[in-house]
């Protein structure tokens, strides 16, 4: 089995719909210490080069900063500790379809790179967590040197533990119009992972929805992403969902995207 680096730290265009669960998968809930495992990989036409990664681990870190702030205002405590794979030579990949949000994207990226670093299954890799950190949690966020629409890979019940336990999201370089990724783009995919509901309008969540939650949340991470990210916040209902607060207003249920 391959060694992963570990250091502790304490700290859209929109990304394709997410059918997520609360309180399931190795992101039950956002609080605790989480391992971040990411995972750069590419195509033997078109490598990153070491500033790129650098780039990308900024914007990680400059993500899960905030993470770390926004709970704290809800009087959680949250940590990450990151590993890495493929940053001093990245994992080549035969392909890296481009998602369009359109809810058919590839779902299977953790379990086939978590196979090339040694384990037999995703849930190994997080029992590996288990015992070798301090981590109660974990997500794996793949870089991919190519162009798209972000999306995540939450668990819901219905899936095959042994293969789709392990949660996180496959993060492009760059958005479709070339425009490099957000940190804010980070912090929305992770939080699918730990059971947000997206809040704009899409296959899955219809404008009415839309339009409501501006008027509640116009700052709102699930709603829209910014390049500053101290723009946005949590608010009530996808704080509620990620394990943030235990209060509940009646009405949140109204927002749960169609097919949930």
């Amino acid at each position: 089995m391959k060694k992963i680096i570990l250091s502790l730290i304490s700290y859209f265009f929109f990304s394709s719909p997410i059918f997520a669960q609360k309180n399931v998968g190795s992101a039950a809930k956002l609080e605790g210490n989480v391992y971040v495992l990411s995972i750069f990989i590419a195509t033997s036409d078109d490598d990153w080069t070491k500033k790129e990664k650098e780039l990308m681990y900024e914007k990680q870190r400059i993500a899960t900063n905030w993470l770390v702030k926004k709970a704290k205002e809800y009087k959680k405590k949250l940590a990450f500790v990151e590993g890495t794979f493929g940053y001093d030579k990245s994992v080549f990949v035969e392909e890296i379809p481009q998602a369009n949000a359109t809810g058919n994207e590839r779902t299977d990226w953790i379990k086939f790179l978590l196979n090339k670093l040694g384990y037999k299954s995703p849930l190994q890799f997080h029992n590996w967590v288990l015992k070798n950190t301090k981590c109660t949690q974990s997500v794996v966020l793949i870089y991919a040197n190519q162009t798209g629409n972000s999306y995540a890979f939450p668990y819901t019940a219905n899936l095959d533990k042994e293969k789709y336990f392990v949660e996180g999201c496959f993060l492009y370089k760059k958005f479709t119009d070339g425009q490099i990724i957000y940190p804010s783009t980070i912090a929305h995919e992770m939080l699918h992972d730990f059971g947000a509901w997206d809040l704009y309008k899409n296959f899955m969540q219809g404008q009415d929805k839309e339009d409501k939650a501006k008027q509640l949340y116009p700052n709102e991470i699930m709603l829209r992403i910014a390049l500053n990210i101290n723009e946005l916040e949590i608010n009530g209902l996808t704080a509620w969902l990620v394990g943030l607060t235990e209060k509940k207003e009646k009405w949140y249920e109204w927002f749960k995207p169609d097919g949930y």
